[in-house]
């Protein structure tokens, strides 16, 4: 009889004791799921926030972390793939953010001016105001899946010595004729390779209107300005031509006075022919200062 009592306490005891194991094991596998689950919302709130964001309104704040100084930007960039085409700044979106807590309190101003899209990248030109002098630039900013993955610019000093006395900056900048987008841009690929590139120059003036306006500052007005232009620059080789509607961006290799350099050359069509033209003429640095091994274009 003490017998059958010891072994019913033994068996009930490995019973609770099986249970209480299984409840703990439980307990643990919940809480487990919940922060799953909890880090899992977070992701979702945070990829849904992000999605419902602009490629270019993503971009402008990208821009605008020079002057807000707003280092969490960067999640608006692929933090595995953020391929730099500037020469003088570091790969990744961390490099980025480091660049931003450098520039805290110094006072750099952004106006976006002009801004348009091609697809998967973002074109934005700007005046950057930094203390002591002002530039034009180019950002263009390439996306995939609603992350910057890539970024090229082209940056050059606003000077007063201009000589054709227009702004480096100021005018056009409406978006129109979406129904004129693949005319506009063959019509400037054709102009870069015949009258750029390969400098056939004697029906210059059938690509442009009767009110073109030069901003390019080294560029005198009207197209003897162009024609005397190209004296000094050769154009060896147009890397990218991005446009919407009556924006055409071109981004492009060059010789200026047998210098390396990049020239991003943009325009603004009405009915069929350039009205204005600007431009931005970097030197390109000697691969011993690169930062990055991309290359500029």
């Amino acid at each position: 009889m003490n017998k059958k009592i010891l072994a019913i306490w033994i068996i009930s005891s490995l019973t609770l004791l099986s249970c209480t194991q299984n409840n703990s094991e439980n307990t643990v596998n919940n809480s487990w799921a919940t922060e799953q689950n909890i880090e899992n919302n977070a992701s979702w709130a945070l990829d849904n926030s992000i999605n419902n964001i602009s490629n270019i309104d993503k971009a402008k704040t990208i821009l605008k972390a020079f002057e807000n100084n707003n280092a969490e930007v960067i999640k608006y960039m692929n933090p595995k793939k953020y391929i730099q085409h500037n020469l003088q700044a570091e790969d990744w979106a961390e490099a980025f953010k480091n660049t931003i807590v450098f520039f805290k309190d110094k006072g750099v101003g952004v106006s976006i001016l002009r801004e348009f899209e091609d697809w998967d990248f973002v074109i934005l030109h700007s005046n950057y105001n930094y203390w002591d002098f002002e530039t034009s630039t180019f950002d263009v900013f390439r996306f995939e899946n609603g992350l910057a993955v890539e970024h090229w610019d082209n940056t050059q000093a606003i000077t007063e010595n201009s000589v054709n006395w227009s702004s480096m900056i100021a005018w056009g900048n409406e978006l129109i004729d979406e129904a004129k987008t693949a005319e506009n841009k063959a019509l400037v690929g054709k102009f870069t390779n015949d009258v750029l590139k390969d400098k056939k120059t004697e029906d210059i003036e059938k690509y442009f209107s009767s009110k073109f306006i030069q901003h390019d500052p080294a560029t005198a007005a009207w197209t003897a300005g162009i024609k005397k232009s190209l004296e000094k620059i050769n154009y060896e080789k147009i890397h990218k031509i991005l446009w919407q509607w009556n924006f055409v961006l071109v981004m492009s290799e060059a010789k200026v006075w047998w210098a390396s350099s990049s020239i991003y050359d943009l325009y603004r069509l009405e009915d069929w022919k350039i009205i204005e033209h600007w431009a931005t003429t970097e030197k390109i640095p000697p691969k011993t200062e690169w930062k990055n091994q991309n290359w500029k274009f």
